[in-house]
């Protein structure tokens, strides 16, 4: 099962943000908005809830959320 996690920080001028996991060990993950855009969401805001998978950066050799795909939120 993939994990899934919500946005708790982006920043657009960089193109890049942190997803925070929503089950234990809530590890954040670093996202490329390239990744977004792959999932169809070309403006990644904080709060929106993703399921990912943990890879390699190909550039940087870290770890990022790689294949994000947009979850349904429930507003509060």
């Amino acid at each position: 099962m993939m994990p899934f996690g919500r946005i708790v920080h982006v920043n657009p001028e960089r193109g890049f943000g942190f997803l925070k996991a929503d089950a234990p060990p809530f590890d954040t993950a670093f996202f490329h908005f390239s990744e977004t855009a792959k999932a169809g969401v070309t403006t990644p805001e904080k709060g929106m809830a993703f399921s990912y998978r943990m890879g390699t950066d190909e550039r940087s050799g870290r770890e990022r959320a790689l294949d994000l795909e947009l979850l349904p939120t429930a507003e509060a």
